[in-house]
Formats: C-alpha cells, structure tokens, sequence
C-alpha cells in the first residue's frame, strides 16, 4: 500500500529511473513513474491536469493523452461565460426570454440544479452573480453587509427555468448569472475516465486540481489518498484508499486571507454570502467525479 498526499505529488519519481521518456512526442510530455506508470502533465481549465497510465504501450498511451486533453478542451468551450458562448448570452438575457442551448449544455446545467436541489443550495449554479463579490488577488477587500445582501438576492437556482422540450434555459430575474465552474471540471473528469476506458485503458489515475479518480490498481497497487490540514505542514490528516472511484478533495487553505484576525477564503456559502465556517477541508468519494464536484460548499 503506497500514500501519496494530494498536494504535494500524485505519483512519485523514480529516482533511479532513466533521464530518457519512453515516448516522444512535441504535444504531450511523457515520463515513466513509479510502478512503470507512463505519466503527462498539462494545464486545462485553469488548474494542473496529470494523467497516469499503467501497462500501456507507447503509440496508445500518446493517443490516449491527447484525447483526454481535447475533451477537457472541449468541455472548456462548452462551459465559457463570455463572448458568444451559449452561457454568456444566457446571463446576458437575465429577466428576458428563454435561451436556447446545446442538448450536452442543457443536461449539465440540469445536473447541477438537481445537485443544489439536494443539497438545498449549499451548491448553486446561479452564485455566479455572487462571485465578484470576494476577491483573493492581494487587496484583501472584505465586501460590506450591503454589498453582500444585493448580490445574495440574485442567487436562487428556483430561478433558472430549464425547458428540456425546447432545450433552452431562462433567468426569470435580471442581474442574475449561471456559472458552471463548480461542476465543469468533474464533468471533464467523467467525460475523460470513460474516453480511457473506450481506448482499452483501465488502469490509471486521473487528477485535475481537487478532482481525483483513480481506475484500476495503477503501477500493481492501491491508491491512498491524503487528505491534507489547511492548518498543517503538509502532512495528511487522514488517509482514504481509492479504487475505481473519484474523490473530491476542498480546503479552506488555497486561496485565503487574514485581515483583523479573521480568514476570508474562497469557499462562500450561498446562504450566508460569507465564508463558510463548518469545515477546514471536506472530501468525497464517489462513483463519479461530477456528482459531488462544488466549488462554493463546504
């Protein structure tokens, strides 16, 4: 049973491997790792992307990289908020008429609904109204009451009216926004574990920032997973075995600052309009990773 904590390295290097990469490739980056584990890194969607596969020959695994890029390529586009983007004109029309949207679009925007519907919106896909709110760029503004109530009125997912019929989408009050970001990367993470396991590959670990799903035994073992303590020094403070399932890891300890003694972090709670207060990391192991995936709970 190996432990790899999932702030520091999801898989290790072998020191006494060689210098050389089994693959050679201009677009994809690859390396041999512990347990002969072919691995590439990338950024997608604004966070890392690693992707590890195991008892995978050179020409597949290239293919296998670069499909599981383009999809999260993909998914990116699908998701956009500016521009033309089918969002950026949904939230554009706020308080008008219905927008119509792409089937895949209109599926995603459905299971994040239901998701703040079970979770009684702790998770909301209308927050984005709320997001400009707090910044964590330097400037360590903390938003005031007021500020805080006005947005906080224009985040309810009861709002957004979804017509599977005519695939559009409708914000019945202006000013109100959608957002996927809290789900889009979990999404991604589906998309790609089924595209592996289309190309014949069944044991990998898959990570794309918080989002882990690990398939298989990868390199002939276990995967256990670290739970870090945002208060800690690096150190898990629990340990979760993960096989053929995602977890979703979030902390309080990546984006954050102090000001008068108080922690602001990004983990705003829709009720409050404030950051939440309950928990210092919460994890979550699944069968898929878009079902739990959440930026704004805790």
């Amino acid at each position: 049973m190996r432990t790899f904590p999932l702030l520091l390295t999801l898989l290790a290097p072998l020191v006494a491997q060689a210098a050389e990469t089994p693959c050679e490739a201009s677009d994809v980056a690859v390396e041999v790792v512990e347990g002969g584990i072919l691995e590439a890194k990338t950024t997608r969607m604004g966070t890392n992307l690693q992707l590890g596969l195991s008892g995978v020959e050179c020409g597949p695994a290239l293919e296998a990289f670069r499909a599981v890029y383009a999809e999260f390529d993909r998914v990116e586009q699908l998701v956009l908020v500016d521009g033309d983007a089918p969002l950026a004109k949904l939230n554009a029309a706020a308080g008008g008429d219905p927008v119509p949207v792409p089937a895949e679009l209109l599926q995603l925007v459905a299971t994040a609904v239901d998701f703040a519907e079970k979770t009684q919106g702790a998770f909301d896909p209308t927050f984005a109204a709320m997001s400009e709110l707090w910044r964590f760029d330097g400037s360590e503004q903390v938003p005031s009451d007021a500020a805080i109530d006005a947005a906080r009125a224009r985040v309810d997912f009861k709002k957004l009216r979804i017509d599977r019929e005519k695939k559009t989408l409708q914000l019945t009050e202006a000013g109100m926004r959608v957002e996927l970001g809290g789900i889009a990367k979990g999404y991604a993470v589906d998309r790609a574990v089924a595209l592996l396991r289309k190309h014949g590959v069944e044991r990998f670990v898959l990570r794309s920032g918080g989002e882990l799903f690990v398939s298989g035994d990868p390199g002939g073992g276990h995967r256990r997973v670290g739970v870090p303590d945002p208060r800690g020094e690096g150190a898990p403070f629990a340990l979760v075995d993960v096989r053929d399932r995602a977890i979703n890891i979030s902390t309080d300890g990546q984006r954050f600052f102090l000001k008068d003694g108080v922690r602001y972090h990004d983990k705003i709670d829709p009720e409050t309009g404030r950051p939440a207060t309950r928990s210092r990391a919460v994890a979550v192991v699944s069968a898929r990773s878009a079902t739990f995936s959440t930026r704004h709970s805790s």
